[in-house]
């Protein structure tokens, strides 16, 4: 879709993937505006029962353009956001302000940017506990990676590639 404008958004307790992000040759996804989105703990009651995080999937070739996520929470998930197997088409202008994953495990990266992604800007973020925190693919184009850490990963913190990677501290 297009055009998108999410204030707040909650998911926990699906057995499949938490969100989505798409395009492919019947819809463009273009646009998009999320404050929040948290995945796990439903009212932070300890409720568990979240197996997979989100996806991007530029499908058929067909870009993702513009979007931007306010604060990313991902809690007791097997990852935050990666690409899908079958991301053909590129995905630019994506933001994340903030980005927070705890007890996430499952993926070998929690947040994963992968090379065909083109001006991505990730904010504040704070991994702990995960399989391996932030990973950016060496194909990346213009990618700038604000302050923040990754701790008690049992993998790897970071894997940062790209063509014009900026970080913070």
């Amino acid at each position: 879709g297009t055009n998108i404008d999410v204030m707040d958004a909650h998911c926990y307790g699906q057995r499949g993937d938490a969100f989505i992000i798409k395009s492919d040759s019947a819809a463009v996804a273009a646009d998009i505006y999320i404050g929040r989105l948290k995945v796990g703990l439903r009212n932070n009651s300890g409720f568990t029962d979240v197996t997979m995080g989100g996806i991007y999937d530029a499908h058929d070739s067909v870009n993702i353009d513009n979007v931007e996520i306010g604060s990313l929470q991902v809690y007791n998930a097997s990852w935050g956001l990666i690409p899908s197997g079958a991301n053909t088409g590129y995905i630019s202008n994506l933001r994340i302000n903030s980005y927070v994953a705890m007890n996430v495990y499952g993926n070998y990266y929690s947040l994963v940017i992968d090379g065909r992604c083109v001006g991505v800007n990730i904010g504040e973020h704070q991994c702990s506990n995960t399989s391996g925190g932030i990973s950016i693919d060496p194909n990346a184009v213009n990618v700038t990676l604000g302050n923040g850490f990754s701790k008690g990963s049992t993998k790897s913190g970071y894997a940062l590639g790209s063509n014009s990677l900026v970080h913070g501290n």
